[in-house]
């Protein structure tokens, strides 16, 4: 909604379920519809894939869309506290640093 206020026309985005807490979406089961939740993901997914240029951030999103569109130029958003509870996610965003992108 911030953003909305803030870029207006400019901003392009999808009506998607979003979690409202720290908490992942796809492991709260109190949501229902987990098969819109799939299909909303995979397409912010592809539509991530599909820019010129991105700012992501630790996430598996993220990545994927790199998978989809190697060629994606991208700044990377990163603090102490997402390295350190992504670890994972952040050595395949080194690798990729290093020219390595794999699953």
């Amino acid at each position: 909604e911030s953003l909305i206020d803030e870029f207006g026309d400019r901003l392009v985005y999808q009506e998607a379920i979003r979690s409202d807490s720290q908490q992942a979406i796809h492991t709260d089961l109190s949501i229902p519809g987990r098969y819109q939740l799939g299909l909303e993901v995979l397409a912010d997914c592809y539509a991530l894939a599909s820019c010129g240029k991105a700012i992501l951030v630790h996430s598996n999103v993220s990545y994927s869309s790199l998978l989809l569109n190697p060629e994606l130029q991208y700044t990377l958003l990163e603090t102490k506290e997402s390295l350190s509870s992504r670890w994972k996610t952040g050595l395949l965003y080194t690798l990729d640093r290093w020219g390595i992108r794999r699953m």
